[in-house]
């Protein structure tokens, strides 16, 4: 290590000559451990009488980065006084440099040799400090769990994941697969937020950088990856019931599609697959996809039907039941107008039958599967009241060419009703009458008084 070298030939041009020598550091720069001490020895070599008092004093200068007070490190002075010395080469003080900064800038110190008597001091002379880097930090592949989906957590990194001399920070290299990642607030933490679509688990890759890193790019570690395992979130409701289903007239079969994740309350990613596991009592259940396709059995109304299901997917499998709910039949439709001819009564006719099923849409209720609201003025055969049939026989008025009418309104399973529907009855006339030709007629000789 070196320092301010000052000379001085006799006590009659010490003053002068310690003002204009040209002084020297044996050593500069200076090198210093990361948050370690050098001494800084300060030598003044010369020749002086007995009567010369000879003291050393230090300050110290900052570089660009400074301000008031030191912020990179202290120098510390022990000051040791002569008296009656000669001699070539005395080490009058030495100066301490300790590093204290979280950072590897360095620093300069000048340094001052001042006699007292007369009061004379050295050229100052600045020793620059380097501070040499602390060495490579060492960071460790890292494993977090129960992870929350859609979530920001924190991931505390800390002894022995990381390790190395100073304050160290972390910093993400390759974002994660899902999710994203940063850099957490306490330096040497990250924190990753989980996507709202589950998955199972990410991975990301992170290193520590040291202190140093600004002025060493080798105060670095190597980089390491992080994996982030995601709890599966449970579903809010296994076991949901009354689910409506669509009435199954059976021509043609309705079947209605039910999709699991959304009746169990799943999160977007947890639900792949579904498997029916027990068939409903009547009706059928298939699993199509995520979906299970329900089936009522034909004509089956106003019932609960109960299966079971289970789930798979990347995270976790859950099971439960579905309960479904099968509808009434929607209204039947009749189409309008309705005009039926049936024969002249002449008298003796039996009676005509009226088939309604062509003229009807949609399922039926059996039995009775029309309900007559109003009856013809005339003729028999149509009362009012529920009908066991689609087909009413009705028997004209003899004789009456009359057109009649009658209202009904068609019922279907479980209840609803159509619209009401006229009936109209038209009387075909019957046939003219056909005269035989030639028509020739005997009568009796009429000898007098014979009658007609």
């Amino acid at each position: 290590m070196g320092g301010l070298v000052v000379n001085a030939s006799d006590a009659a041009d010490i003053a002068a000559y310690i003002a204009t020598t040209t002084s020297t550091l044996s050593q500069n720069p200076v090198n210093v451990a990361y948050k370690g001490t050098v001494a800084i020895p300060l030598d003044i070599t010369r020749s002086l009488p007995s009567t010369v008092l000879v003291t050393t004093t230090g300050t110290t200068a900052l570089n660009a980065l400074g301000a008031a007070g030191n912020n990179n490190g202290a120098v510390t002075f022990s000051t040791s006084a002569y008296t009656s010395f000669r001699g070539t080469a005395a080490n009058l003080s030495s100066a301490s440099y300790q590093h204290t900064a979280d950072n590897c800038v360095g620093d300069t110190v000048t340094m001052t040799a001042t006699r007292t008597s007369p009061a004379v001091s050295s050229a100052g002379r600045v020793a620059t400090i380097v501070v040499l880097t602390p060495g490579v930090p060492t960071a460790n592949t890292y494993t977090a769990a129960n992870i929350a989906y859609n979530s920001v957590s924190a991931l505390a990194l800390t002894a022995p994941i990381l390790s190395g001399s100073g304050p160290l920070t972390s910093a993400i290299v390759t974002q994660p697969s899902v999710g994203s990642g940063t850099a957490g607030a306490s330096g040497t933490g990250l924190t990753y937020t989980s996507p709202a679509t589950y998955v199972p688990q990410a991975t990301f890759t992170y290193r520590a950088n040291g202190p140093c890193i600004g002025t060493y790019a080798s105060n670095v570690s190597a980089t390491r990856t992080v994996t982030v395992n995601i709890t599966t979130p449970t579903p809010t409701t296994l076991n949901p019931t009354g689910v409506p289903v669509t009435f199954n007239s059976g021509a043609p079969v309705t079947t209605t599609s039910l999709n699991i994740p959304a009746l169990i309350g799943a999160v977007a990613g947890v639900v792949t697959g579904v498997t029916v596991t027990a068939q409903p009592a009547t009706g059928s259940a298939t699993a199509v996809g995520t979906s299970v396709n329900f089936t009522p059995a034909a004509g089956e109304f106003n019932t609960s039907r109960t299966f079971s299901y289970q789930t798979t997917g990347p995270g976790a499998s859950f099971s439960g039941t579905v309960t479904v709910s099968v509808g009434a039949a929607p209204a039947p439709v009749v189409s309008q107008p309705i005009n039926i001819s049936v024969p002249y009564n002449a008298g003796g006719a039996g009676a005509a039958p009226i088939n309604l099923l062509p003229f009807i849409t949609g399922a039926l209720q059996s039995p009775n599967p029309l309900t007559i609201v109003s009856v013809p003025a005339l003729g028999s055969g149509i009362a009012l009241g529920a009908a066991a049939s689609t087909t009413l026989n009705y028997t004209p008025a003899v004789g009456s060419l009359v057109s009649q009418s009658f209202t009904f309104r068609a019922v279907a399973p479980g209840g609803a009703t159509s619209l009401l529907s006229t009936v109209t009855i038209n009387i075909t006339p019957p046939a003219a009458p056909v005269v035989t030709q030639p028509i020739n007629v005997s009568v009796p000789f009429n000898a007098g008084g014979a009658g007609a």
